[in-house]
């Protein structure tokens, strides 16, 4: 249970640090609180904090816990109207207990774009009436960060999974929030696979491609993906055949730890495209009819050198220069292989 009297005495504390920080302004101390109704009370007390996650340098996200509901929190994000599926995730309204908390804990702060004078006087200042009765917490939230609550109902398929896939589905239905002007169908390939593809996905390294600022930093986070899957072809039979407890990929962690052994990068990506669905091959094919120089590549090489050209400076390598609808091609097919091939190899990296 949180102490709802120290939680208003450190969010004023907090608010007090700020206003010093940002505009030099000394606010005087005093007996300040906000104003909570009995269930705004319970908000304040009962919430239980399960995950934060600092999504970009003014983006964070709390994934909470209240009556044994789950809420997600996302602070630092321009407040916009979007169509979600209801059953998987819906806004939810704020109050003052769950304000009370976060800006005692420091996640909701003080937007840098306000007046602080104006702060200092119309908020700071309340104490020193008469008929102080506590703070409104409306009052506060044209002062303070943007953010925006929603909540997890049971039967969501995202009911039991962390912040970063929660946010990939989020992200990937709010298209405004995002620099890279993805098209509608990596949008909507995205979104799936947040609902429904392998857990064994690092969806850390999914939601970053989607928040990424150009599209070559997209590209690489989706081939570290693709990276991962390389030593399968090689090494899981041999997994299933040795006497061990170690799971794959630790299996595959100590092989190369102890050995050095790793597969040749070129060599690997082949496989991986060898193998690889028709959908998967063709969503490759329409890429490269995309110009005429592409239709002289192959896939998996160029998808190699591509990653060579980003990650390297050496003389020998080009410098290849997509159009944006190139870009979102590409990485749509990208997106495919990485679904396909989790979940093709699901129980493998399970084990």
């Amino acid at each position: 249970m949180r102490n709802m009297i120290a939680s208003n005495i450190k969010a004023f504390e907090n608010l007090i640090n700020q206003l010093f920080d940002s505009a030099n302004i000394i606010s005087e101390f005093g007996k300040r609180f906000i104003s909570t109704n009995p269930e705004e009370k319970r908000w304040l007390s009962e919430t239980a904090v399960i995950e934060c996650l600092n999504v970009l340098p003014n983006v964070r996200a709390l994934r909470v816990e209240f009556d044994n509901f789950i809420f997600l929190i996302l602070i630092g994000v321009t407040n916009q109207k979007y169509e979600y599926d209801s059953t998987v995730i819906e806004e939810n309204d704020s109050n003052a207990g769950l304000i009370t908390l976060l800006i005692s804990e420091n996640y909701l702060r003080i937007n840098p774009t306000i007046n602080f004078l104006e702060f200092d006087d119309n908020i700071m200042s309340q104490h020193k009436d008469i008929d102080y009765k506590g703070h409104n917490y409306i009052d506060l939230l044209n002062f303070l960060e943007p953010f925006q609550i929603f909540k997890i109902p049971d039967s969501s398929l995202l009911i039991n999974e962390n912040l970063h896939r929660i946010l990939i589905y989020v992200y990937s239905n709010n298209p405004n929030n995002l620099i890279l002007k993805f098209n509608k169908s990596v949008l909507e390939l995205v979104s799936d696979i947040s609902l429904v593809s392998s857990k064994n996905i690092s969806y850390g390294l999914l939601l970053y491609s989607l928040l990424s600022t150009n599209y070559k930093h997209s590209f690489l986070e989706l081939y570290r993906l693709v990276e991962r899957l390389f030593p399968i072809n090689y090494l899981k039979d041999l997994h299933q055949k040795i006497i061990t407890e170690l799971t794959f990929l630790e299996f595959t962690s100590e092989l190369e730890n102890v050995t050095s052994w790793r597969p040749r990068e070129d060599e690997a990506i082949e496989k991986i495209f060898s193998i690889s669905r028709l959908n998967t091959k063709e969503a490759f094919r329409v890429f490269l009819d995309s110009s005429v120089y592409l239709q002289t590549q192959t896939d998996y090489k160029y998808f190699y050198k591509l990653r060579n050209s980003i990650v390297h400076f050496r003389a020998n390598h080009e410098e290849y220069d997509l159009t944006d609808s190139q870009w979102n091609l590409l990485i749509f097919a990208t997106v495919s292989l990485i679904d396909e091939q989790y979940s093709l190899y699901n129980k493998i990296l399970e084990e």
